[in-house]
């Protein structure tokens, strides 16, 4: 029931404080000391929740490893600010979903927004940009984008005009 909600972190704190009877102290404490196994036989978080940025034929059986990227520590969980999403489980794993971009902006100055993508620019197989942002962002780094005309022409002299 709780996995069909947004909300189970605060119902699950809610229902565990009211839990007052033996029989539910004594399950509780029974997950705890499995939680504590896994916690100790894991040692940190990424090391049973991975990232593994694919294009989506990395899905695909027998053929899919040639279409994966990294394998990282993930970062976060499902009520992180880092957001990824994982399976309840104690067997480590990859996320299937995470935040894939990075954006910030000084609402002051047109010309100071900084962006990264998880992976590049796009999706297609052999592509200089299919995969060029992943060490920006695993380094917490990002691309200086202005907006004004003047910082745009200074910041990127090169013009491609494409035409129909």
């Amino acid at each position: 029931a709780y996995d069909a909600l947004r909300r189970v972190p605060a119902l699950l704190i809610d229902d565990l404080g009211k839990a007052n009877d033996p029989i539910a102290r004594a399950v509780l404490a029974d997950a705890l000391d499995r939680a504590g196994r896994d916690v100790r036989r894991f040692g940190r978080w990424g090391d049973l929740h991975r990232l593994q940025p694919m294009h989506p034929f990395g899905h695909v059986p027998v053929i899919g490893r040639w279409f994966r990227t990294v394998d990282w520590p993930a970062d976060g969980s499902i009520d992180t600010i880092c957001q990824t999403a994982h399976p309840h489980t104690a067997r480590c794993h990859a996320t299937p979903f995470g935040v894939v971009s990075r954006f910030v902006c000084d609402l002051a100055d047109p010309d100071d927004n900084r962006f990264v993508l998880l992976g590049g620019q796009d999706g297609w197989l052999g592509s200089s940009t299919f995969a060029d942002q992943l060490p920006l962002w695993r380094d917490g780094k990002m691309i200086r984008v202005p907006l004004t005309p003047a910082a745009v022409a200074q910041a990127f002299p090169h013009q491609t005009v494409l035409m129909p």
